[in-house]
């Protein structure tokens, strides 16, 4: 079971996923496609869709990154997410703490961050944003730790000098202009500049994921039905709770 999560493994699994649903959902439903954005791995998938470019130089850039992911230091193999607490207080905490005790990977809501850090200083980050909570008159954070030896595309700033071989890469595929509006996990907004998106996909590796500025930022631009490809159910739910108030269509 463990193999099936590595990264070699499940990075390429859950682009071909992605993009296996959107081919069923454009070509035989006959869904015209509005814009696109993606999460994590996702976002390879959305660029393939946007035709930045082809699905070979995808799939390779993908395989590329999942390489490099499993030599992830042991230091950041625990992922903590963090409900309940404003993310912007939970942001802060974490990067205003000395000694560094964790790194931002993932901004899912309003009041959900992804954390990474190590098993043993697990306790340490629960007890600072407990108190950083009471001290702000905040909700008490409720928090769920697992292992990262899944294949979750979690990145931090903490292994990106190991990257630089992958950063290379990136800087030799062939990319064109989106057909189709594409919103970048890393700064929410959308771009079409071939520059801008390249640079994103470096920040993918050392920024944290702004899921809820995504859904946020499309909505306001106009889009009303939104369908989540995945293999599970978890941007599903995320984007009915950001769209509930606006009573998008989400599949």
């Amino acid at each position: 079971e463990k193999l099936v999560f590595r990264p070699l493994i499940a990075f390429p699994a859950i682009f071909l996923n992605s993009l296996a649903h959107y081919l069923v959902l454009t070509k035989e439903q006959g869904i015209r496609s509005g814009a696109v954005a993606g999460y994590g791995i996702g976002e390879y998938a959305a660029l393939v869709a946007s035709r930045y470019f082809d699905f070979p130089t995808g799939l390779l850039r993908v395989i590329e990154l999942a390489t490099w992911v499993e030599k992830m230091p042991s230091y950041l193999r625990t992922v903590i997410q963090v409900d309940n607490t404003p993310a912007n207080l939970v942001i802060k905490t974490i990067i205003s703490a000395d000694p560094k005790v964790a790194d931002i990977a993932a901004v899912n809501r309003p009041d959900q961050v992804v954390l990474v850090t190590a098993e043993d200083c697990i306790d340490e980050v629960k007890q600072l944003l407990i108190e950083a909570a009471e001290k702000n008159k905040a909700k008490e954070p409720q928090f769920d730790c697992w292992e990262n030896d899944k294949g979750i595309c979690y990145h931090s700033s903490g292994y990106y000098g190991a990257m630089q071989h992958f950063n290379a890469f990136s800087n030799r595929y062939n990319s064109a202009i989106p057909s189709l509006p594409f919103f970048s996990c890393i700064t929410a907004e959308k771009t079409d500049d071939k520059m801008t998106i390249a640079s994103n996909l470096h920040n993918l590796i050392k920024k944290p994921i702004l899921w809820s500025g995504v859904i946020r930022n499309m909505a306001r631009a106009g889009y009303g039905n939104f369908y989540a490809l995945e293999p599970s159910d978890f941007l599903t739910s995320l984007m009915g709770e950001k769209l509930r108030e606006r009573m998008e269509k989400n599949v």
